[in-house]
């Protein structure tokens, strides 16, 4: 675009004329552009300054302006062959460049969330696999003792039961499960019989066993402290 230093020698400026000689329009289509963005609320043009120029007023836009009403100029007249498709100020090429590197910031937010999740879908494939080789020689349930050896967490039977209240899968002060987990499938409650060694007679009692299934729920939180 055509240079000028009309109100200081930092702030370019372009008078109507020669920004319609630059697009290679009319000034009529200039001053209908500039009228119409005026009016607009999506564009702003912000304020336009006059001068005088010969002794009659015209309009003076800054690069910022002469591109907004390039760009408008552009949605409305067939300007295809003109010298517009090749126009272009510092302002535009700034936008561009600012266009371009917030897509590259966008691509690499993209690839960099889709690794993150491939990372984590491969790592709990990985706790899948290694969770089904250690019980693929166990039984359809098991006692809770049993289920501690496997679940290898630096605990016993007793505080894998104390694990198992507090994060209510088995009742408070008790050693049975919440009905809804029985019937997921987690445990069983079978009755046990043992001798009372006093009188000889023989009692009955209930125990807990976790399932396979059981087992694979609570590995995924009681290992990582959730």
């Amino acid at each position: 675009m055509n240079e000028l230093s009309l109100f200081n020698d930092e702030e370019k400026k372009m008078t109507t004329k020669e920004l319609a000689e630059v697009l290679g329009v009319d000034v009529r289509t200039v001053n209908g552009t500039v009228e119409r963005l005026l009016e607009s609320t999506s564009q702003k043009l912000g304020e336009i300054k006059t001068i005088s120029n010969g002794g009659r007023p015209t309009k003076v836009f800054t690069e910022e302006q002469a591109s907004i009403i390039k760009s408008e100029i552009a949605k409305h007249h067939n300007l295809a062959s003109r010298q517009i498709d090749e126009v272009s100020s510092d302002y535009e090429m700034e936008m561009l460049t600012l266009k371009v590197i917030k897509h590259h910031i966008g691509k690499a937010n993209e690839y960099k969330a889709r690794a993150e999740k491939a990372e984590q879908t491969l790592l709990e494939e990985k706790e899948n696999i290694e969770f089904a080789h250690l019980v693929t020689d166990c039984k359809d349930f098991m006692p809770i003792a049993e289920a501690a050896k496997i679940l290898n967490c630096n605990m016993g039977q007793n505080k894998l039961y104390e694990w198992l209240r507090e994060n209510s899968y088995i009742i408070p002060c008790s050693t049975l499960p919440y009905q809804k987990y029985i019937e997921l499938g987690y445990f069983r409650v079978i009755e046990n019989k043992y001798i009372d060694r006093k009188n000889g007679e023989t009692k009955i009692y209930p125990k807990t066993l976790i399932s396979n299934k059981g087992l694979k729920a609570i590995s995924k939180k009681i290992c990582r402290g959730n």
